[in-house]
């Protein structure tokens, strides 16, 4: 992706007539693709003078794919994206199926589940999970999209990632934020419908987020408690 965007900037100059601007634009596109290359992972051992730009690119393409397949294989990610699509799209065809049955008016027609207390409701939400935060669609948008990415870099370098529940957080953590990013961007509001008592109307993604949420807290007592037990055996002996 990076050399996609790098040849955009610098196309106009790469078919420049000029000699020295075109073999000084392909040092500056050899430099940043070989270090976005390292960055991911692939070595680029040739130099500007016995590899073309776009065989370089071909190269770190190439081995970028064999990396992407050895990240999967190696199990850390499988889980979290079967996850996160599954909760996407569950997400996705539930609000699909609430706008069709209970739309387009919110909050006029209602599906009783259990008596009064439980039901669906098609309502708009503008805010964060559970209608809070009102009215402030866009920045919560930039605030989701930052959260994901500061969510995977957590998961990469500070989680367990080869734990089974944590795996299963991640997933649900991601999908269900996604569903709800992908209201917002295509429609500006986040379709909410279910209805319990007096708690703020919330939908399937909130419920991915918060099921993500309290797996991370069961993993992390499970972890003090396994860790507590060989204290204690320690102790013991």
């Amino acid at each position: 992706m990076i050399h996609v965007i790098m040849r955009v900037i610098f196309e106009p100059l790469w078919r420049s007539q000029h000699q020295i601007a075109r073999w000084r634009i392909n040092i500056i596109l050899w430099a940043l693709t070989s270090r976005a290359c390292v960055t991911a992972g692939n070595h680029i051992s040739a130099t500007p003078r016995s590899i073309s730009y776009n065989d370089m690119v071909k190269q770190c393409n190439r081995t970028g794919r064999i990396a992407t397949v050895n990240i999967l294989a190696q199990g850390r990610w499988i889980n979290p994206l079967i996850v996160a699509a599954i909760a996407v799209a569950l997400d996705q065809a539930s609000k699909r199926w609430i706008v069709e049955t209970l739309g387009p008016e919110t909050m006029t027609r209602f599906i009783p589940l259990i008596g009064d207390n439980i039901r669906l409701a098609y309502s708009h939400n503008t805010g964060i999970a559970f209608s809070l935060f009102q009215g402030k669609s866009d920045l919560l948008t930039i605030v989701a999209i930052v959260i994901m990415i500061g969510a995977v870099y957590v998961y990469i370098t500070q989680l367990p990632n080869r734990r089974l529940l944590i795996q299963l957080a991640m997933g649900l953590i991601l999908g269900g934020a996604l569903g709800n990013v992908i209201d917002r961007i295509r429609l500006g509001y986040v379709v909410d419908f279910i209805q319990v008592g007096w708690f703020p109307i919330f939908n399937l993604a909130d419920s991915a987020i918060t099921v993500g949420a309290a797996l991370l807290i069961l993993q992390y007592a499970l972890e003090e408690l396994k860790l507590r037990r060989l204290r204690q055996a320690v102790i013991s002996q």
